[in-house]
This record gives C-alpha cells, structure tokens and sequence, in this order.
C-alpha cells in the first residue's frame, strides 16, 4: 500500500480538518466497510463511542464510524483500519498523529488523487516514520 500525508493548517498552526473530512473524500466505500479503532485519543460529544471502540476491541460500521467522527471536534491520536464487508485484508488506514498531521495509507490510487485535490498540503509517504 502507499501513503500520503495531510498537513493542511490554518494560521495559527492547527490542523484545519479532521478525520470527517477525509471520511467525506473516502465516500461510499467509508460506509460500507468495517472499521478498527486503535489508539484513538479524541474529544468531543461523540467521543466515548471512539474510545470505547478502540479500547474493547469492537468493530464500528462505516456509517457508525462517519456519524462519531461527526461529532468529535478533534482527533488527537488514532488509527482507524477499513476493511471490505467480507472482513478481508485492510483496504485503508487513517492515522491520526499528535494533532499534527494525517496519514493514509491505500492501493487505492483513485482516493489518494481525490485526497490531493481535496487538501493542500499532500506529500508522498512511506506511512510509517510519522505513525510510529
């Protein structure tokens, strides 16, 4: 698979998007994967349905995924993992790393080419160097 990193930040230095919006850019395969939550350190309203995710185990539908990450005002840490409804191998990885940047990591050259339009700071990666 091969990655991007998305560095987009409004003046003062923060981010200024979150994993919502990459989920808008992913569209109608987000909602119809299955989604692993790992490592998520979030906040907002909708917070606990990530963190409780991420901490039993559990797996979250693609619409379950899409309607929390709607209402959290900021993902500090996390990998969320997609996998087809078949539960094969992961199709996509979205990283959250300290508040700073995303990556995501796809063969999907399609999502990667909307991601570049979608944001304006996108740079190849190796995925694996900013993730940890």
């Amino acid at each position: 698979m091969e990655a991007v990193t998305i560095h987009d930040a409004d003046p003062s230095g923060r981010l200024s998007f979150d994993l919502a919006d990459i989920l808008q850019v992913v569209g109608a395969r987000a909602r119809s994967s299955t989604w692993r939550c790992r490592s998520v350190e979030c906040v907002g309203p909708q917070a606990d349905i990530l963190h409780e995710a991420s901490d039993d185990g559990h797996t979250l539908s693609g619409d379950g995924l899409l309607d929390a990450a709607a209402g959290v005002t900021q993902v500090i840490d996390g990998e969320f993992i997609a996998t087809g409804s078949d539960g094969g191998e992961p199709w996509l990885i979205v990283r959250a790393v300290d508040s700073s940047l995303y990556v995501v990591v796809t063969d999907d050259h399609d999502l990667r080419a909307r991601l570049r339009m979608r944001f304006r700071d996108v740079r190849d990666s190796s995925g694996d160097a900013e993730a940890g």
